[in-house]
């Protein structure tokens, strides 16, 4: 043939395998993406920290960010959903130190 590309040509068997060499090397490749396996859930629950009172909270006090530190373990509400509680009113007398929870909020 003439020219200088016919090396490099794929006929159409060719072009079959490498379709098929892509597609397997896509699936080798997984799908990335970012989980909890269930088998990690409680350790990571017991390790993570949640919003927990510095002081007494009253009954029917408003809630503010200077009321608040982080306690283990996970299981309350996390500082990055800290302004869902923030200005809510407290439900319960809260200790000092526990940890809060959405159902002894109000609104």
């Amino acid at each position: 043939m003439k020219g200088t590309d016919h090396a490099n040509s794929v006929g159409p068997d060719g072009v079959n395998r490498m379709v098929r060499d892509i597609r397997l090397l896509e699936r080798s490749l997984g799908v990335e993406d970012i989980f909890v396996s269930p088998s990690v859930q409680e350790t990571r629950t017991r390790l993570e920290r949640s919003i927990a009172s510095t002081r007494l909270i009253k009954t029917g006090e408003r809630n503010q960010e200077s009321a608040f530190h982080l306690l283990s373990p996970g299981d309350g509400v996390k500082w990055i959903h800290r302004d869902t509680i923030i200005g809510k009113r407290a439900a319960i007398d809260i200790p000092q130190d526990e940890i809060i929870y959405p159902e002894n909020l109000t609104k």
